[in-house]
């Protein structure tokens, strides 16, 4: 017999950082994201976590290009669920919502929706590297990521999210007080 707890077991954490910085079919790039959160959620069973919406300097962006608006959710993926194909999901979405591949890096997008980690899991393939191997690094990312998941630690990180949020130098993040879409 098993436990109710026994599903949650089998489950793992895992983190998408959500940004957008051009406008979808959804309207603005916050509600965008507010969208996209709902669209995440049909993913899996569990509710899943919500960081706030924080506007962000483009980081490597090419000049002239307009600020984004980022976010992470924490879910709990079951593990009969392939990250890879948890990714094909993600992709489908971010076509849903207007997303225009580009080869530049940096380029303005409707949404972004990238998948940091998946609990523990190393992987190294052509269409999928986990942990996402800049999150550490990046602001954006970390700081909504300390907001709801401030102890948790990157796979290949000796320190939690909170502790590599803090060593990182400015990157031009404030929190959206003004909600509206």
């Amino acid at each position: 017999m098993s436990s109710p707890d026994s599903t949650i077991a089998s489950d793992y954490l895992t983190v998408v950082a959500l940004g957008s910085n051009l406008p979808s079919s959804y309207g603005s790039s916050q509600a965008t994201l507010y969208h996209a959160f709902d669209r995440l959620q049909l993913l899996v069973e569990l509710p899943i976590t919500r960081s706030s919406l924080w506007q962000t300097s483009p980081w490597e962006c090419a000049a002239g290009t307009p600020d984004f608006v980022n976010a992470v959710a924490s879910l709990r993926l079951s593990s009969k669920i392939d990250p890879h194909a948890f990714l094909a999901a993600l992709l489908a979405i971010e076509n849903e919502f207007g997303r225009q591949r580009s080869a530049e890096l940096g380029d303005s997008r409707s949404l972004d929706l990238d998948l940091i980690c998946c609990g523990d899991q190393v992987i190294k393939t052509e269409q999928l590297t986990l942990p996402h191997p800049e999150a550490h690094l990046r602001r954006f990312v970390l700081k909504p990521l300390a907001e709801i998941e401030p102890d948790l630690r990157l796979p290949g990180q000796s320190l939690t999210v909170i502790e590599l949020e803090r060593g990182l130098s400015a990157q031009g993040i404030s929190p959206i007080v003004n909600l509206t879409y």
